[in-house]
């Protein structure tokens, strides 16, 4: 409980201010590590790692002195890191170690922690290890700032689209949350913009104003799960992966 209150306001902040992806859902894809940003580089993965570690430490401090106080049965803080870091199952976290669902990465978890946990004559357990989880904080805080600069794109919302010449696709909103204009350069899938319904006007040289919201039709019915933007921002051209927020029938 007391992990889950920690973390969940940094977490609800950190998405309020579109910081980071939210990758939850019926379309959240395969992989070792997916979150909070689509692993579309060594940047996203490392800062994954960072934002992961975070999560961990808190929930597993958290787990340790709780498992302690209620039951008299201490379990090694390392033991609590790995158990959490193998199941993955923590709040908010992205790590998918074991290819297992969220209640079998739950019993995971309980039986590993139930097997080292060993009776002691302790009531309280030891302090929280400031200095390093201040450090580790920082470190994250550093990372996700600095790619969520540049990397700003988030997809806000899908839709399903078709107008009376048959024309068929999905709609995404794609949301600038960055402090600097962007402009599109390309992207992987068949995509126009422009006025509804008609959506005319292609999406490469599309400009998206901070904090503005563009419109897109991707023309395949049924778009890939991820869609790779390549777009210019201060001067240099980025790639982004998003993440389409809802399923669609195939």
């Amino acid at each position: 409980m007391w992990a889950a209150l920690l973390l969940a306001l940094p977490a609800i902040a950190l998405l309020w201010l579109g910081l980071v992806d939210h990758n939850s859902g019926p379309r959240r894809p395969p992989g070792v590590v997916v979150a909070p940003y689509y692993p579309g580089g060594a940047w996203a993965i490392v800062t994954d790692l960072a934002v992961g570690a975070v999560v961990i430490a808190v929930t597993a401090l958290a787990v340790h002195g709780s498992v302690l106080r209620r039951t008299g049965y201490a379990i090694p803080r390392r033991t609590a890191l790995a158990a959490l870091a193998v199941t993955g199952w923590a709040p908010y976290l992205g790590f998918h170690v074991l290819a297992v669902s969220g209640g079998a990465s739950f019993v995971s978890t309980l039986v590993l922690l139930r097997w080292k946990a060993v009776p002691t004559t302790a009531s309280e357990p030891e302090p929280w290890p400031v200095k390093q989880l201040v450090a580790l904080l920082a470190t994250a805080a550093v990372l996700v700032l600095s790619y969520a600069a540049f990397h700003p794109l988030r997809a806000a919302g899908l839709g399903v689209f078709s107008d009376s010449n048959a024309r068929t696709g999905m709609t995404v909103d794609i949301r600038n949350s960055g402090y600097a204009g962007v402009k599109i350069v390309g992207v992987d899938t068949p995509a126009g913009t422009g006025a509804f319904p008609f959506f005319r006007q292609p999406l490469a040289g599309t400009a998206i104003r901070p904090h503005a919201t563009l419109t897109v039709l991707l023309r395949p019915t049924c778009p890939p799960t991820v869609v790779h933007i390549r777009y210019r921002l201060l001067g240099r051209v980025w790639t982004e992966p998003l993440l389409l927020p809802l399923a669609c029938s195939d």
